[in-house]
């Protein structure tokens, strides 16, 4: 066990006194408590206030610059639904293409304290709302619908059979988009056999394998 200094233990309480005594909480007017993370469907102590203000915007960027895009630069010599021969990659895209989505299924709160890999991550609250990828694409698809875009989808059946009738919808696009992940987590909780933080850089649930096929297409 670990031994801390006596002076150091008085300094951290006086930090944490500070900020206390610095937001006038010691006050009888400041708020009481009015959320227990523990027990969320507890209504008598939690309130439901709304502190959201603009924090969509500030997540949204935050959201947009933490994810990891690898593009294949491999210039793709024809264009199925244009039939066009552009001699480019297929991303970015412009519009006019037929687009298939590649992911796992899991909604935003599926999991207990968010212990679990299959679909959404990146987070250790509970989300309000979500805008999930399938979502934005299929917006963009409904709103392009007058140039062309046409926009399929695929989620967490990624079995050998299923994997060749994804590959052949593959070819049949212009551009495939696959969603991959790996799980940083509680100490606690085990998803797919990692206790806490992932054990190395590997994707999980194969998701290599699943980017490899799809490309060689």
């Amino acid at each position: 066990m670990e031994c801390w200094a006596a002076g150091r233990r008085q300094v951290g309480t006086a930090h944490i006194l500070a900020a206390w005594y610095l937001a006038h909480q010691d006050s009888p007017s400041y708020p009481t408590t009015n959320f227990n993370a523990f027990n969320i469907p507890d209504e008598a102590t939690n309130e439901r206030v709304n502190v959201q203000a603009d924090h969509y915007e500030i997540v949204r960027e935050i959201g947009c610059v933490e994810i990891v895009l690898l593009k294949n630069e491999k210039p793709k010599q024809k264009f199925p639904h244009t039939n066009m021969h552009l001699g480019r990659p297929a991303l970015p895209l412009t519009g006019r293409e037929r687009v298939v989505l590649v992911a796992g299924l899991g909604g935003p709160n599926m999991f207990s304290d968010q212990g679990g890999n299959e679909g959404i991550l990146g987070k250790t609250a509970q989300f309000p709302y979500l805008i999930s990828p399938y979502e934005a694409l299929q917006h963009c698809a409904l709103f392009n619908c007058s140039i062309g875009t046409l926009f399929d989808w695929q989620f967490d059946d990624f079995t050998p059979s299923a994997l060749t009738s994804l590959c052949s919808q593959a070819v049949c696009k212009d551009a495939a988009l696959v969603f991959i992940n790996s799980d940083s987590g509680e100490q606690y909780l085990s998803p797919d056999g990692n206790e806490g933080d992932m054990k190395n850089l590997t994707a999980w649930d194969n998701g290599h394998t699943l980017i490899q096929t799809v490309a060689s297409r």
